[in-house]
């Protein structure tokens, strides 16, 4: 039975290795090592053509104005002549005193250049070495704090994977789902970067991904750290200055930060930003008649109700929106939080959303998507606009009303309980 047990076990379990995450890391960063290597070449041949092309461009200008002297105006023998060479031979005299200075300053600056590279490139070299060496104690950390399958590596970063939480500044909150901040060790500095996967038709509208990252939703961006405890803390991960303790601070400053949007720090875009301009317009002109008879003509699901002469009207709002779906969306809207907004949050969205390729994790491949919330409190509702039910209703209550006092003037009678049966719209 434990047999049984172990098996099924290592079958669920997909999680790669911290052995394995650090191989793909390893070789991240040495694919980010030759990446500069191969920019700084290219960018050192664009120099020596730069040179090549002003040198030549040098020579000609001078050798142009060496010559210039055969086109002198006066051609009296004597003064041509001297004035010939006395021009050449200055013009001669400057054109190589400014090409030797030109190659001395070319030569001067090409043995900087090489020896700025061969520099840099020992410090990278020296900062891969060490970041490897210290991802094992990250490692353990992150295990404790996230559980191995929240965190993986992807090319030069660490990656960790916020499933879903709440986002707030104090006043309101929003409901966030499937943030991955990036930890990535770039030419010798570590930078603190995020991606959203998963965002409600709304954020994708306004293009939100997180307050305080720099691109909106499904584009890696880096995050704004500003002054506060999490940007010093960040600056001591660096080989030299990490210790476990440190690292751990840095974990417990993060998810802090992820959950707080700080309105004196200057969010990106805020929360408020999100639901701003996008509630339904009660001014905006819709033909209510139209709707009436649109109601009538697919005979929608309604209940009379007759109280002390008193004649009100509930609708079926399920059987209304089913109605109403099949006609122009000014008749309806979204239901999110108690509040109506225009229908394009639902119908926009996906008609403009592409799903795209963002990442591997956990040895998936995760792809952006645009999605209602499974939250219940995050919910987002189709409905007809209420503008259009108080105008039915009070259509339907109108002619109830009237063909009621029709047949009580004709039958004499002011009996309210045969109303019901009265009515026939």
């Amino acid at each position: 039975m434990e047999e049984i047990k172990e098996v099924l076990v290592g079958e669920v379990n997909t999680s790669p290795s911290n052995e394995e995450k650090k191989l793909r890391l390893k070789k991240g960063l040495l694919e980010l090592f030759r990446g500069h290597i191969i920019d700084r070449y290219e960018n050192f041949n664009h120099w020596i053509r730069q040179i090549e092309y002003y040198k030549h461009r040098h020579i000609t200008n001078y050798g142009y104005k060496i010559e210039l002297g055969n086109d002198l105006e006066y051609k009296n023998i004597v003064n041509y002549n001297k004035n010939t060479k006395d021009l050449r031979r200055q013009r001669i005299f400057d054109f190589r005193s400014c090409i030797q200075r030109f190659l001395q300053d070319c030569s001067h600056y090409r043995k900087e250049v090489i020896l700025f590279n061969t520099n840099r490139f020992k410090a990278e070299k020296k900062f891969i070495r060490e970041s490897i060496v210290l991802f094992d104690s990250m490692a353990s950390i992150l295990d404790s704090t996230y559980g191995q399958d929240k965190w993986d590596t992807y090319n030069n970063s660490i990656v960790i994977h916020f499933t879903d939480f709440y986002i707030t500044n104090g006043q309101s909150k929003n409901y966030m789902k499937d943030l991955y901040v990036l930890l990535s060790f770039k030419q010798q500095t570590i930078d603190l970067e995020g991606i959203r996967a998963t965002v409600s038709p709304m954020e994708f509208i306004k293009s939100y991904g997180h307050s305080h990252l720099s691109n909106g939703c499904f584009c890696k961006g880096t995050f704004c750290l500003g002054s506060g405890p999490i940007s010093q803390t960040k600056s001591l991960l660096m080989p030299g200055d990490y210790t476990e303790d440190i690292f751990q601070l840095f974990l417990y400053q993060l998810n802090d930060y992820v959950k707080w949007e700080s309105i004196q720090g200057g969010p990106y875009k805020r929360i408020n930003y999100i639901y701003a301009n996008t509630k339904v317009n009660y001014a905006r002109g819709i033909n209510l008649d139209y709707a009436y008879k649109w109601f009538i003509a697919n005979k929608c699901k309604f209940e009379i109700i007759v109280n002390n002469n008193s004649v009100d009207v509930k609708l079926d709002e399920k059987d209304l929106s089913r109605c109403f779906s099949l006609t122009s969306r000014d008749y309806r809207c979204v239901k999110f939080e108690g509040k109506y907004y225009n229908p394009n949050l639902l119908e926009d969205a996906p008609s403009s959303f592409r799903p795209r390729e963002l990442l591997t994790f956990q040895n998936k491949l995760i792809k952006s998507k645009v999605e209602l919330s499974t939250n219940a409190e995050y919910s987002y509702e189709t409905t007809t606009n209420p503008r259009v039910i108080w105008y039915i209703k009070e259509r339907l209550i109108a002619s109830i009303e009237q063909k009621a006092k029709a047949t009580r003037s004709t039958d004499g009678t002011k009996d309210t309980s045969s109303v019901q049966e009265l009515i026939n719209v």
